[in-house]
């Protein structure tokens, strides 16, 4: 788990060599109401790239609930960018999911989820 310094560490702009931004300026909003997923995400990008291609995109994208009217339904969704036909994108994704995210997702207090984004 990251110390309280390591959270300090990390800003915003941190991410934007690491990911693309959807809507930036909601992500952004979204990102300096729940910084405790910056580090995570800065972790997030170098295990990513142990599972896909380097040169992978990953987007950063907000998924509101649009049955509800509450703000706190809103969830920060990481998507790995691929090629790949979904059978074998997927069980990359899967073993992502395994090695590391079940281990740490905790961190992300239910705001962050990973998912493939197919091109």
């Amino acid at each position: 788990m990251a110390s309280t310094t390591t959270l300090q560490l990390y800003a915003i702009d941190d991410l934007d060599g690491l990911y693309f931004f959807r809507e930036p300026d909601e992500v952004r909003r979204f990102l300096t109401t729940y910084p405790f997923l910056i580090p995570l995400l800065v972790e997030a990008r170098d295990v990513i790239a142990q599972h896909f291609p380097a040169a992978t995109r990953v987007a950063l994208n907000l998924l509101y609930d649009r049955e509800s009217e509450n703000e706190d339904d809103t969830e920060l969704f990481a998507l790995v960018q691929t090629s790949l036909p979904p059978e074998e994108a997927r069980p990359l994704l899967d073993r992502f999911t395994q090695e590391w995210w079940l281990r740490v997702f905790r961190r992300a207090q239910g705001r962050l989820e990973f998912n493939l984004w197919y091109v």
